[in-house]
């Protein structure tokens, strides 16, 4: 999502159903790009899938995306309710730290792989915490949050790094691999993407909730 809208797509809109994501899609002149994955396969009839490769600008500048996903859409669907809803990942790291400096109270929601925990979703959530707590003293009040911190740590000791304690994509690439997302990555022949998403800080763009019917992100 970072991705196209930093490439100049007009808006992400947001599904949990593939039927729900093409209902949308009719509805809509011009024809929005029909984009998603189901266990990180291209889904048939589908215009683009969760590759960040794919969302160049010659793919999305000026249109609308439709986006379902097997995890992170549904995960979008369950935030929806807040009052403030942002997209981040290590590519929009610093941008996504800098905008939550406004925010009194922040929830991180991890999207999982299949309903269960993935370590690179949880390694973005104690890179977040971690620089939130180095940059301006933000305090966290719950053992998830205490235990990705230390999961970041573990992996990336503060002393080992820059001052902005940012590892470099080949070092983040290589604990990604690892991970539940990574090794099915692997597994469907998107090693590629792995190394792409571990570029820290190449996005200044943070997708945030526009519209509620339907979600929409821009």
């Amino acid at each position: 999502m970072a991705t196209a809208i930093g490439a100049g797509a007009a808006e992400v809109i947001t599904c949990r159903e593939v039927d729900l994501a093409m209902e949308i899609a009719n509805r809509i002149e011009p024809r929005p790009l029909l984009c998603g994955e189901r266990d990180c396969v291209l889904i048939p009839g589908f215009d683009l899938g969760n590759s960040p490769a794919e969302y160049s600008a010659e793919n999305v500048v000026g249109k609308t995306l439709i986006l379902t996903t097997t995890n992170g859409t549904a995960a979008i669907e369950t935030a929806a309710s807040a009052p403030q809803v942002v997209v981040a990942s290590f590519l929009n790291l610093s941008a996504v730290v800098e905008l939550l400096q406004s925010y009194q109270s922040i929830r991180l929601i991890c999207a999982g792989t299949n309903g269960f925990l993935s370590n690179e979703d949880i390694l973005v959530a104690g890179a977040l915490i971690f620089a939130c707590e180095t940059r301006y003293g933000a305090e966290s009040d719950g053992d998830a949050s205490i235990l990705a911190r230390q999961l970041w740590l573990s992996r990336f000791p503060a002393d080992q790094y820059s001052d902005d304690h940012l590892p470099s994509a080949s070092d983040l690439a290589e604990a990604m691999r690892e991970t539940r997302g990574g090794r099915n990555l692997i597994r469907v022949g998107y090693e590629h993407d792995i190394r792409r998403c571990a570029e820290v800080d190449s996005l200044a763009t943070v997708p945030r909730l526009c519209g509620r019917d339907p979600l929409t992100f821009a």
